[in-house]
């Protein structure tokens, strides 16, 4: 992971890379695996990115792929929910 997203390294555990990651292991409920692939995960923030989308998400009862869940912007996202009505 910190091969492939080396900012990593400046991330604080207990602020940034603790809080997230149990937000994606427990209410996420998502395989390890994802992040591995994905560590880019960890500059995204929960408050304003990873937990309203995913909870959006939820609402719908659909489940993206971490880059397109938060690497698109609001307008595509939005789009995409939009499929699932």
């Amino acid at each position: 992971m910190f091969r492939q997203f080396p900012q990593l390294f400046s991330y604080i555990i207990e602020q940034n890379i603790k809080p997230k990651f149990n937000y994606f292991v427990v209410e996420m409920g998502r395989d390890l695996k994802e992040l591995k692939e994905f560590p880019h995960y960890f500059s995204f923030s929960l408050e304003n990115r990873i937990w309203p989308r995913h909870q959006r998400c939820v609402e719908k009862g659909v489940c993206f792929p971490l880059p397109v869940l938060l690497k698109t912007n609001e307008v595509q996202f939005r789009d995409r929910l939009e499929i699932f009505l």
